[in-house]
């Protein structure tokens, strides 16, 4: 009886995020055409979208080896090939438009519990080392910019590019430390694939700086542009939001972030913010549902295969694909 209230309540909260969420959305879409014209939105064409689109397919690539080069740290019954991970990923951003908190990660730690042997608790320190990395590189990187906005530079004052130089200069570190503690504390059944610590830093930098892009093409294409780097500060806060999970996927909650935001960092009007940052949103969600869906018709096709075979979890069995496509 209290197990089936404790459901009941996660279904609840679950619900409740995508209301949230779906309420927020709407309210952004109304600010949104209450302060800008009407034909603003349909002024921005084809092309900026498109550059948007392939902004967000290297995002999914990204994440894809970053995810991927931090399991493979851990012990497992069969190798997760970097194929696979992208299918999950894939699937994974899809899943988590759903109507429940976290249901791609759940899904994505799932499958790899079943059918490679991935413990839970090492996929929870997977998703630990991905959410440490996000914050620490997000607040580097968009520290310098927001310093330099609360503390203009005058005459005797560093310019503005040293900020940014002194930012790198502590990602590399952080590279550099992230590659020292991965070689002394994660497994030791992992040291090939430790190899790839050093890389984590870079790769979560590079993903916030993909994000940014499609903001700053978003801005361009309604004819307020603003700086790159106010568009990586807008990028970084909308990951940290939704790394929080609120709301599915952070949405609705990721939009009024860029918008208040946009105001403190930017003389754009934030009905035009709220365009910008919609327009990211749906450029999103369509590469997400072209990419997710192929993705999950996949992994279900393994899965029953799987269940058909006897003993779908080692390598031993042929299975229905190749060996050098089935990790």
């Amino acid at each position: 009886m209290a197990e089936g209230r404790a459901f009941n309540r996660r279904a609840w909260v679950k619900a409740a995020g995508w209301v949230l969420g779906l309420a927020l959305t709407g309210a952004a879409v109304w600010f949104a055409l209450r302060g800008v014209d009407a034909g603003l939105p349909a002024s921005v064409g084809w092309r900026t979208p498109a550059w948007m689109a392939l902004l967000v397919a290297g995002n999914l690539a990204v994440t894809t080896v970053l995810f991927w080069s931090v399991t493979r740290v851990f012990p497992v019954r069969r190798t997760v090939g970097l194929r696979l991970m992208g299918a999950l990923i894939a699937a994974s951003a899809l899943l988590n438009y759903l109507p429940a908190v976290r249901a791609g990660l759940v899904g994505r730690s799932a499958y790899l519990k079943r059918n490679h042997g991935l413990a839970w608790k090492h996929s929870a320190i997977v998703l630990l080392v991905v959410l440490v990395l996000s914050v620490v590189v997000s607040a580097v990187v968009a520290g310098p910019v927001v310093v330099g906005h609360v503390v203009r530079p005058d005459a005797n004052d560093a310019p503005a590019d040293v900020w940014v130089w002194a930012a790198v200069g502590v990602l590399l570190l952080l590279a550099a430390g992230v590659n020292v503690w991965a070689t002394r504390w994660l497994p030791s059944g992992g040291a090939r694939a430790r190899g790839w610590s050093w890389a984590w830093i870079p790769m979560r930098a590079s993903d916030l700086a993909l994000g940014g892009g499609r903001l700053w093409l978003a801005f361009a294409a309604l004819g307020s542009p603003i700086g790159y780097g106010e568009a990586v500060v807008m990028s970084a806060a909308s990951l940290l939001i939704r790394l929080i999970g609120l709301t599915p996927n952070g949405l609705g909650l990721s939009e009024w972030a860029v918008v208040l935001l946009s105001g403190l960092l930017s003389p754009v009007e934030q009905s035009v913010s709220a365009v910008a940052a919609l327009l990211d949103r749906a450029v999103e969600v369509a590469v997400v549902v072209v990419t997710g869906l192929p993705a999950v018709v996949w992994l279900g096709r393994r899965m029953g295969q799987a269940d058909r075979n006897d003993n779908p979890a080692t390598d031993s069995h042929p299975g229905p694909f190749p060996a050098r496509e089935r990790g």
